[in-house]
């Protein structure tokens, strides 16, 4: 089950929400900062949940958008721009004192083996 509010938030970390809240205003967080918290954890919680598959031409797809959609929500970036996150990978070229990016589509394999890492 994917956290969609505080309090399940606060159970998964093993708080009841009142004691987690409270620990957070003894250490003098404010609301604001505690609010940013629970954004960031949901956020890792729901990234982890992300699934890719093999598309038509070989390269990873994400399997359901609306992880990627709900994960963008939390991160408050636009989903196309997280999912081409997730998707490419860029890596910067020197060659001659030139810049140049090139730019690739891991397979699922992967993808879930980078995911796994971090």
């Amino acid at each position: 089950m994917l956290p969609t509010s505080r309090r399940q938030l606060c159970v998964l970390i093993g708080g009841s929400p009142a004691n987690v809240q409270r620990a957070m205003n003894v250490i003098g967080l404010s609301a604001d900062e505690q609010n940013s918290i629970f954004r960031i954890l949901a956020t890792i919680l729901w990234l982890g949940n992300v699934n890719f598959v093999e598309g038509d031409d070989g390269n990873a797809v994400v399997a359901d958008s609306g992880v990627v959609d709900f994960a963008s929500y939390l991160m408050e970036v636009p989903s196309a721009s997280l999912q081409k996150a997730l998707l490419n990978r860029i890596m910067e070229t020197t060659r001659g004192g030139r810049r140049g990016a090139l730019l690739s589509s891991p397979t699922p394999g992967q993808e879930l083996t980078e995911r796994i890492c971090l």
